[in-house]
């Protein structure tokens, strides 16, 4: 297989992608050498895209991978669709794009009394999806787009706020109301790709979602990513791998999973069933 990567600098990105290799050292977190094999060991290729590739290029668990051409360092940001477009023509190239893998997310954040915290830019994950979804139909417009994986969050809209935990419900209700509003963006983006109407009055108002959001996309009556999936998380925490985690479609009741876990469902357990979960949310959580 051939995934092209954003966002997979750290945390469950870098996860899933590392879950190809007997780790040693993530960054500066040491982590067991027994993690089990996943992507790159069975000898798939991964094209990371990166604002600065040089984060990876250090990285010990990858050297093995990026001299033999498995682990592709790419510079380009996530925003700009001429580095993405570059990177995808230089991905189709080497060889056809079985999936892609879309975790990016802010790494830092502002805080307001008013508003909770404060992604800059707040739309940062719907406009970096709908760029690379552009971006690739406008590079390759006789392709078919290849199946998405987007990770998303619980507790987003009135359905899955209905089965949040009372204790995450100030939470999410207030302090990360603002990235939540840019997930529900990118979920109705995949949602478009489905072919399916997003929930009843849970797409986000022009701030995040603008005017005209659909021009450039493959097909304005949708259906062009019928596979892919919406990954909804429970809470993230910066746990061990513990393997012990619940991963079905639809939304159910779940606090949290820590970063590994999640990563671990994606390389360990989604590429193989994807007849369960394909053009599914799939809730993932304790």
């Amino acid at each position: 297989m051939h995934i092209f990567a954003l966002g997979a600098s750290r945390n469950i990105g870098y996860y899933a992608a590392h879950r190809m290799s007997p780790l040693l050292h993530l960054g500066a977190l040491s982590v067991s050498s027994n993690i089990p094999k996943g992507l790159l060991s069975k000898g798939n290729t991964v094209t990371f895209v990166l604002r600065s590739p040089a984060t990876l290029e250090a990285d010990e668990a990858l050297k093995e991978y990026v001299s033999n051409g498995k682990a592709r360092l790419v510079k380009g940001d996530a925003l700009s669709a001429d580095d993405i477009k570059a990177a995808w023509l230089g991905a189709v190239a080497v060889a056809p794009v079985d999936f892609i893998m879309f975790t990016v997310g802010s790494p830092t954040a502002t805080f307001s009394f008013r508003e909770g915290f404060v992604i800059h830019p707040r739309d940062l994950c719907t406009r970096s999806l709908l760029t690379l979804i552009k971006a690739i139909h406008s590079a390759t417009p006789s392709h078919l787009i290849p199946r998405l994986v987007v990770l998303s969050s619980t507790g987003l809209t009135r359905q899955s706020k209905a089965v949040l935990p009372w204790l995450l419900r100030p939470l999410y209700g207030w302090l990360l109301h603002v990235p939540h509003d840019d997930k529900k963006g990118m979920e109705a983006v995949v949602h478009e790709g489905w072919g399916k109407p997003y929930e009843e009055g849970e797409t986000p108002d022009e701030s995040v979602l603008p005017a005209g959001w659909k021009e450039g996309l493959p097909s304005t009556g949708g259906g062009w990513a019928k596979q892919s999936v919406i990954i909804r998380s429970a809470f993230l925490l910066d746990g061990e791998l513990k393997e012990q985690y619940r991963a079905q479609p639809g939304d159910f009741t779940t606090t949290w999973i820590s970063r590994q876990d999640v990563g671990h469902f994606i390389a360990e357990r989604l590429v193989n069933e994807w007849k369960t979960f394909g053009g599914n949310i799939v809730t993932v959580g304790n």
